[in-house]
């Protein structure tokens, strides 16, 4: 297996983006994560990489993909994030659009000494790659973290909504097979790779 922070650099390799990884841990958690829904201001529509629900809770999420680990989200991103939670806010308050409880910044990478202190200031949380990183178990690791995965295998998994390595355990090999596209014997490989 890969190191964590080197699987998630591999989702925008791929061109998976953040915002599905993100959906899929969430999901794995309990909360209903959707991606890339379009949402009513007060004075504009806003493309949500992410929205989350659980219990009574919605989440607001705006995904930032670092190209390296160490890239940092800027204090101008998290300007134009706080800007979009208020006209949901706002949104909210005349009716067109549902209450968003918190919005949520979540980079592979890391925030600004800036970004963090103006984030914190204004109530929005800003998870960053380490963070991200802890929120996983073994078995919600990214695809990416197997060794030896080929970027078009990986395609075939994330076409097929395989992107934790979870979803290559909880189904039968022939299914996985059969959704993917990918020989059996190439799928217990990878099964067997995770320790499943």
């Amino acid at each position: 297996m890969e190191d964590m922070r080197g699987a998630m650099l591999r989702l925008g390799v791929v061109n998976l983006g953040l915002a599905h990884f993100v959906a899929a841990v969430l999901n794995d958690q309990g909360y209903k994560a959707e991606c890339g829904v379009a949402v009513p201001g007060a004075c504009a529509t806003h493309d949500l990489d992410v929205v989350a629900q659980i219990t009574c809770k919605t989440y607001a999420i705006k995904t930032v993909f670092a190209v390296e680990s160490e890239q940092a989200v800027t204090l101008q991103e998290v300007l134009a994030s706080y800007a979009t939670y208020l006209d949901l806010l706002d949104g909210a308050d005349v009716q067109a659009c549902p209450h968003f409880d918190e919005y949520w910044l979540v980079t592979n990478g890391v925030f600004s000494p800036e970004a963090v202190a103006y984030a914190s200031h204004k109530g929005l949380r800003l998870i960053d790659g380490d963070q991200l990183v802890s929120m996983l178990t073994a078995m919600t690791y990214p695809v990416t973290a197997i060794s030896g995965l080929t970027d078009i295998e990986f395609a075939a998994l994330a076409e097929a909504n395989v992107l934790l390595t979870r979803h290559l355990t909880d189904h039968e090999v022939e299914l996985v097979a059969h959704r993917t596209g990918l020989a059996q014997s190439r799928v217990a490989e990878l099964i067997e790779q995770i320790g499943g």
